[in-house]
């Protein structure tokens, strides 16, 4: 048994497996952002001139941040709803 909070619950293979697994996909989401994505738009952004410099630095910080952290925010829920369904067996 473990407490948490006010509550108690199990912990079964099926809810370690499932936190497992949602960590390790947050693991690859963080190495694909900073690891990835960020040196190649760096080397793509100091390579541009003028007016394309402009339009990787706006695409890069105002307007893919929201995509991100919405599905950053319904992978949370994902992950949520996947506990939840593990511990109701």
């Amino acid at each position: 048994m473990v407490a948490i909070g006010a509550g108690e619950f199990a912990l079964g293979t099926a809810e370690i497996a499932a936190a497992i697994i949602a960590l390790a996909i947050i693991c690859a989401l963080w190495w694909a952002y900073f690891d990835v994505y960020a040196l190649v738009a760096e080397r793509r952004f100091t390579e541009a001139q003028g007016g394309e410099q402009l339009r990787i630095a706006r695409d890069s910080y105002a307007l893919l941040h929201g995509p991100m952290i919405i599905g950053v925010v319904l992978f949370a829920l994902g992950v949520k709803k996947v506990l939840e369904h593990t511990a109701t067996r």
